[in-house]
């Protein structure tokens, strides 16, 4: 059984950033991600504000076009005609998020982090300080055991963690992970043609949609 001093779920930005962190103030760090590729599919907008470059002791990569101004349009039904919302001014970026993730990662596993790829935690129990984890190989019956004192969870919406949270040390394990978000926003977002004398512009369109949450991304051109 392989012990840790925090395992991470979830190697999406925020779970590799902390795993990167973790990893600098020489904790034992150990970074689950039940997919084969980290961060693919993208399942979020790639529009970050300026200051995300604070945020971090190197320069991230990825970065792919600069952002002056958000437009947001919405529409209450799939019927309705999308309207402009607002115009927002929004200094930032547009990341490339295979990139910027995976660096991010190379160098956390760079100080000794380690990553485990296609591994989903399942379940947990509290033992005597630590927290025994399950993790099931993806497509299949294969299970292996973390012993750790911290559990952060960065799995998004369908958060093994949230679940496990909310039930708390009573219930003794979590076999399934849920959380109890129910609605969601199905969004198209678009990067337009730079036009002479104009500032960059990002956009997005908003439906409501449940238990649902698409991004499609449109090439410049």
């Amino acid at each position: 059984m392989q012990k840790c001093d925090v395992l991470v779920i979830g190697g999406g930005p925020a779970g590799a950033s902390l795993a990167y962190y973790l990893a600098k103030k020489n904790l034992r760090v150990v970074l689950a991600e039940k997919k084969k590729y980290i961060d693919r599919p993208v399942r979020c907008a790639e529009f970050v504000p300026a200051n995300i470059t604070g945020l971090f002791d190197f320069k991230i990569s990825g970065i792919n076009n600069q952002v002056r101004i958000l437009e947001t349009y919405c529409a209450s039904s799939k019927k309705e005609k999308f309207r402009l919302f607002a115009q927002t001014a929004a200094p930032g970026f547009i990341l490339d998020r295979d990139i910027f993730v995976n660096d991010i990662v190379s160098k956390y596993e760079n100080l000794g982090g380690k990553l485990l790829k296609c591994k989903k935690a399942v379940a947990a129990k509290h033992d005597s300080g630590y927290f025994i984890v399950a993790l099931r190989k993806s497509f299949s019956q294969n299970y292996s055991y973390i012993k750790t004192r911290i559990i952060a969870g960065a799995d998004g919406p369908l958060s093994f963690t949230g679940k496990l949270i909310s039930v708390g040390e009573n219930a003794g394990a979590c076999s399934t992970a849920c959380s109890t978000n129910t609605a969601f926003m199905y969004a198209i977002q678009q990067n337009p043609a730079i036009l002479p004398n104009q500032p960059y512009c990002h956009r997005v369109f908003f439906c409501p949609l449940y238990s649902m949450r698409v991004w499609v991304d449109f090439p410049q051109d």
